[in-house]
């Protein structure tokens, strides 16, 4: 199976590199190998006490928690917040169960925010309506705060896929990279509304650049590649 390593910049910022190679070009002094994981990883997070936390993204077959909190120390994985929250099966509530996590993020109040896309497995149908969430944890309590229900503002091709937030106005901001628009949350009142629904700026008008120059695709051969409002 291949190896996903993540590396930490000596100025402590992380940088990831999911590959089904090895890397062998040349050495970046600033890149250290923090840690390697069989399943790949989704994102990184780091909470303002030093503690990392790692979504799975599953996608290679394995089982297992979807959310660990990893230690560096023994590189022991422990569930997080909860074991409970990482065992849905097919059945289970979807409101009170990670159903698949596509992203997370430390949020500007320190908690841990989960984003659930609420389909249990990738190109599979939305569970609606209590699948697609968005989650806080308390990292200080280590216990789910709240749980904001997605499903009145998605759909079942729907693929939540980023978050950010704004605390002045108290809102936050996801992007449906399935159907394509984005989604603006009131934190205070859960109230949520689309915005920008099937709106050029949300659709796959742009091919996908990266260093300057545009991304083609391999298979099949040629031609750009074109994705809806993705990554915030």
């Amino acid at each position: 199976m291949a190896s996903f390593h993540i590396h930490l910049l000596c100025w402590l910022s992380v940088a990831l590199c999911i590959s089904a190679q090895v890397y062998t070009g040349p050495g970046d002094p600033r890149l250290v190998e923090a840690i390697t994981t069989d399943p790949p990883i989704n994102r990184v997070s780091t909470s303002p006490g030093g503690r990392l936390f790692v979504p799975y993204a599953r996608i290679d077959g394995s089982t297992g928690p979807t959310v660990v909190e990893y230690n560096l120390t023994t590189n022991a994985t422990t569930a997080y917040p909860d074991v409970r929250w990482n065992s849905y099966q097919p059945g289970d509530d979807p409101a009170t169960a990670f159903v698949r996590i596509n992203s997370q993020r430390i949020g500007p109040d320190g908690c841990l925010w989960l984003v659930d896309v609420g389909s249990p497995g990738f190109g599979q149908a939305v569970i609606l309506p209590d699948g697609p969430k968005l989650i806080q944890v308390n990292v200080t309590t280590n216990e789910v705060q709240r749980v904001y229900p997605m499903g009145n503002v998605t759909r079942s091709v729907s693929l939540l896929d980023d978050v950010r937030f704004n605390l002045a106005t108290g809102k936050a901001y996801l992007t449906d990279a399935g159907s394509p628009a984005l989604i603006v949350l009131d934190l205070g009142s859960g109230i949520a509304r689309r915005v920008l629904d099937n709106d050029l700026s949300t659709r796959e008008y742009l091919p996908i650049s990266a260093e300057g120059s545009l991304l083609t695709n391999a298979f099949p051969q040629g031609g750009f590649s074109f994705i809806y409002a993705d990554q915030l």
